[in-house]
């Protein structure tokens, strides 16, 4: 057996440090897991984070983060056997915690699992799964050229040694681990690129499916470039168009994602829909396809297409940052307009449950901005921002970095596609408005200090500021005084869907205030 190379470790045992070597730190890592997930283990596959190699200068390797499912950030040691063979072998103490002022040290064990299938007294089919530690404590590999492939089943698991020499499985493990170079290069875009503004609408990037304005780029070859998503670097994609045809070919890369470490890809796809008899409502499948074409319109240059495209982790499974489906893109000129006026669905008040009840203040503003001026003609969303007032049109409300600190600066313009979580929730053209204080509005006793509470809107267009009249909201009679009449009551049809204050979706609300969705129809609920 080749002699074991030397790695520093801290006082549990544990790689924390970089071996030294040769490091190969852009691998495209993909793998089965097991995890633990409120007491059952479940399955998975893991595809597209990024891996990290080094290899010692005597062949063997040490691997950092082999778990998918548990970040331990350290290394475990692969040991160079004959060839290209490498073995990794179990008990390396991987992962320290204090439990009761007690450290707790957690180690790789190699472990196979037993899947066995049942069925319940209504014929729905079940897992359980028995898990026991693998004879000789190894699992084998092949590492060739900067390629790592298992080249067994067993199951690289993490376990808490409850006594000296005794292993409990944490059900956290993987296994049919793969780990390759990635070679693809990176769209760089062209110079002298023709940029054009389009509307671009779709059903999937919110629950109310709003139109935004994006900037396309246009060459000489009749390709098209798209910028799937403005947070992420380098997440442009080329089409190209065939006379009435725009085609975008998948598979194009995007490079590395450096707050979550994962390989991103622009993949197409297809969306099949089912029924699921076990609980009782349609799912929503999707799938990988080789390109996505759309009807392209040479005479407007607007194109459509009611497929599906991702913006994925890996391109072996469906793992989206973004996806885009029931696709629109129309030529947009911006021009000077009047915004129409906000809609106020719900303002600060006090809230009851019951007669009884003492209640308690809400101090939000659930607001809705059309991103639409007075004639119902479509504006640019990103050139429109509100202000709010209280009790007068000369007492504008600032938020002020002391009482709101995750600003960065005093605002009393309010883009309306701010999105902070926090003082804003944004969901499409949707707004909760969320102040730092019921004691703005409210004393003690809850009576109101601030009589109405009012939003205007502003848009520029063409060099011109325009703006809407104000909405006020009457504190004391919870109801808008001018203005649109909002529509609180009318359920559409369709699926209802709970969402909270920061636009996470809500399966099973409860004791709170959520926005329901049903349909095209939205409105504010208390659940209690």
């Amino acid at each position: 057996m080749a002699a074991l190379a030397q790695a520093t470790t801290d006082s549990n045992g544990i790689i924390v440090e970089k071996p030294e070597g040769t490091l190969y730190d852009n691998l495209y890592w993909n793998s089965e897991y097991y995890y633990s997930d409120g007491g059952y283990c479940t399955t998975g596959a893991e595809d597209g984070t990024v891996a990290t190699i080094v290899e010692a200068a005597n062949g063997d390797i040490y691997i950092y983060n082999p778990f998918s499912g548990f970040p331990v950030n350290s290394w475990i040691k692969g040991e160079k056997a004959g060839g290209d063979t490498i073995n990794v072998r179990g008990y390396q103490p991987v992962y320290a915690y204090d439990y009761g002022g007690k450290t707790e040290v957690d180690s790789l064990v190699i472990f196979d699992v037993k899947e066995t299938k049942h069925q319940d007294e209504e014929g729905n089919e079940y897992y359980s799964f028995d898990a026991s530690r693998t004879a000789g404590q190894v699992a084998k590999f092949l590492w060739k050229d900067g390629t790592l492939t298992q080249l067994d089943d067993h199951i690289l698991g993490i376990s808490t040694a409850t006594d000296s020499g005794t292993y409990t499985w944490a059900k956290v493990g993987d296994y049919h681990i793969k780990a390759r170079k990635v070679d693809d290069p990176v769209l760089k875009l062209p110079d002298n690129l023709t940029w054009k503004n389009y509307k671009f609408l779709n059903d999937a990037t919110n629950s109310f499916s709003d139109a935004t304005v994006i900037k396309l780029g246009f060459d000489n070859d009749n390709n098209v470039y798209f910028n799937m998503n403005a947070d992420i670097n380098n997440s442009w994609i080329k089409g190209t168009i065939d006379g009435n045809k725009l085609t975008f070919k998948g598979h194009q890369y995007f490079g590395t994602d450096n707050k979550y470490h994962r390989h991103l890809f622009f993949m197409p796809g297809r969306a099949e829909t089912t029924y699921d008899s076990y609980n009782g409502d349609e799912v929503t499948n999707y799938y990988f396809t080789d390109n996505i074409t759309f009807d392209y319109n040479p005479q407007t240059g607007a194109f459509q297409s009611d497929s599906v495209m991702f913006l994925n982790s890996g391109d072996q499974n469906v793992y989206y940052y973004t996806m885009y489906k029931n696709m629109r893109f129309e030529p947009f000129t911006q021009v000077a307009a009047t915004p129409t006026e906000p809609i106020i669905h719900m303002g600060p008040e006090v809230v009851k449950f019951s007669e009884d009840d003492t209640g308690f203040a809400s101090y939000f503003i659930d607001l809705e901005t059309p991103f639409l001026d007075v004639d119902s003609n479509y504006i640019n969303p990103d050139s429109m921002y509100y202000r709010i007032y209280l009790d007068d049109s000369t007492n504008v409300y600032t938020f002020t970095t002391s009482d709101y600190p995750t600003l960065t600066e005093d605002m009393t313009d309010i883009p309306v596609l701010l999105h902070d979580g926090t003082i804003v929730g944004m969901y499409g053209r949707f707004h909760m408005v969320q102040f730092a204080s019921q004691d703005l509005f409210f004393d003690t006793d809850l009576n109101s200090v601030v009589e109405r509470v009012g939003v205007q809107m502003f848009y520029k267009g063409q060099g011109e500021t325009r703006h809407s009249k104000i909405v006020w909201w009457n504190i004391d009679e919870q109801k808008v005084e001018n203005g649109i009449k909002a529509p609180m009551t009318t359920a559409g049809e369709g699926h209802v869907n709970y969402y909270d204050l920061s636009g996470r979706r809500v399966e099973n609300p409860s004791n709170g205030i959520y926005i329901m969705k049903q349909g095209n129809n939205v409105r504010k609920v208390f659940k209690h």
